[in-house]
């Protein structure tokens, strides 16, 4: 009988300490947790202007231009457009603006028409002194007039042929604007 009473401890012996690894091995693996360090780089930024909902996303609607008499590089028919801002802060005196787009491939300072109608033919974006705004790097500064609840950013889009065999048709060109203040 004595020999009954220790195989009967041994196997509960042994249950108990199945049951101990067992839970011993569950404790373990949330204990063995990896600490991760995670960095947060952010940039906490003052109220700025707004974009006047009409100049947001806009289309501009160049004049009718005619190619005859016309040299290769001289723009024409110029079409004014503007970005106007509105209740700019006080703390803010300065825009600017910096377009960007697909250069066009023989004058890559020039936008590149996308439709398939006209040839030769590019679109060239213009600070109100007709200065011509170079697509692929370019920025274009503007004090904010804070006298007035709205300030008129003005440009100009012109054609320009960008060769001796353009081809006249319908010309359509995709150009972006981003905006920084000081």
């Amino acid at each position: 009988m004595h020999h009954l009473y220790f195989i009967w401890i041994f196997i509960m012996n042994k249950k108990f300490f199945s049951s101990a690894v067992l839970i011993l091995s569950f404790l373990s693996v949330s204990t063995l947790a990896d600490r991760v360090k995670i960095n947060i780089t952010a940039n906490v930024i003052a109220k700025t202007c707004n974009i006047s909902t009409g100049t947001k996303d806009f289309l501009i609607s160049l004049v009718p231009g005619n190619l005859r008499g016309v040299a290769v590089g001289v723009p024409f028919s110029y079409s004014p457009f503007s970005i106007d801002l509105e209740d700019c802060p006080s703390s803010i005196n300065t825009a600017h603006v910096t377009f960007s787009g697909e250069s066009d491939p023989t004058m890559p300072y020039l936008l590149k028409i996308s439709s398939s109608g006209a040839s030769g033919v590019a679109i060239g974006l213009y600070d109100s002194d007709k200065k011509n705004i170079d697509i692929r790097n370019n920025i274009t500064d503007f004090s904010i007039n804070h006298s007035s609840t709205k300030t008129a950013l003005n440009f100009l889009a012109a054609y320009l042929k960008t060769s001796d065999t353009a081809s006249a048709g319908k010309v359509q060109s995709i150009a972006s604007f981003e905006i920084a203040y000081d």
